[in-house]
């Protein structure tokens, strides 16, 4: 279930886009795993979905190969 936490800062460029979210929204873990999804529609490709890694949807490939992780340092 999904539920507003707070804001969080953007800043997008000619073909970047960056999100700044503070650990302490998250409950400040020490690791996240994460996977991107976005829609393409607004720039009129065919696919107007897109996930980054690539593999995110596929179940053949090993889970570590289908999402980000992100540690601090201990």
């Amino acid at each position: 279930m999904w539920s507003y936490l707070g804001e969080v800062d953007a800043a997008l460029g000619a073909n970047q886009f960056e999100l700044s979210i503070p650990r302490s929204q998250l409950g400040n873990p020490t690791a996240i795993e994460l996977y991107l999804r976005g829609d393409n529609g607004a720039i009129g490709t065919s696919n107007t979905v897109d996930f980054y890694p690539d593999a995110v949807s596929d179940s053949t490939v090993d889970s570590d190969q289908r999402r980000f992780r992100y540690q601090t340092a201990p």
